[in-house]
């Protein structure tokens, strides 16, 4: 398998015009060489997570920002929220280095709600999700979503907004 069919393969997952029929590249490829070819192109690595067997990627091409602004209380001012928005994303998932779900979305907007339990909403773009079966890959739509979640369990599941530029890493 050469890399130039996994980028093949990988394009045409976000086009949703990968024929899963057949055997693909992701059968002989091991889960940290997939992982290591995509954030050579895809650096921004914002959720990382190992659990037991388990092992969980999320990786952006871009990240950018949106200002987003809100009423203070007891305030003639406005309070401003600079907002990650990660672009061009992949999510890889692996069982004892063997691939296991390939996912595909083109944004996913990170919002703090307003509130004491530090809770962040994730919307997520529309996209495809290629899965690994006993009896062989399939390819799934994804529906625009937007799910609530508590800082905390975020963290849990590897998510490292602190990591993303300005404050983190950065590409040359």
């Amino acid at each position: 398998m050469t890399s130039a069919t996994m980028k093949n393969e990988l394009l045409l997952l976000k086009k949703r015009l990968l024929d899963t029929s057949g055997p693909l590249s992701f059968d002989h490829l091991s889960g940290k060489q997939l992982i290591a070819e995509i954030t050579s192109a895809y650096p921004f690595v914002f959720q990382r997570r190992d659990f037991g067997r388990k092992h969980e990627v999320g990786m952006a091409r871009v990240v950018s920002y949106e200002l987003a602004f809100h009423k203070l209380a007891h305030s003639l001012f406005q309070g401003i929220h600079i907002l990650p928005i990660l672009s061009k994303c992949f999510f890889v998932s692996t069982y004892d280095d063997a691939i296991s779900e390939v996912t595909w979305t083109k944004k996913i907007f990170v919002k703090p709600v307003p509130g004491p339990e530090r809770e962040i909403a994730l919307t997520m773009s529309s996209g495809f999700k290629l899965d690994k079966a006993p009896d062989g890959w399939s390819l799934k739509p994804l529906i625009r979503q937007k799910t609530v979640l508590s800082e905390e369990f975020l963290q849990k599941r590897g998510w490292q907004f602190d990591v993303l530029p300005p404050f983190g890493q950065s590409v040359s």
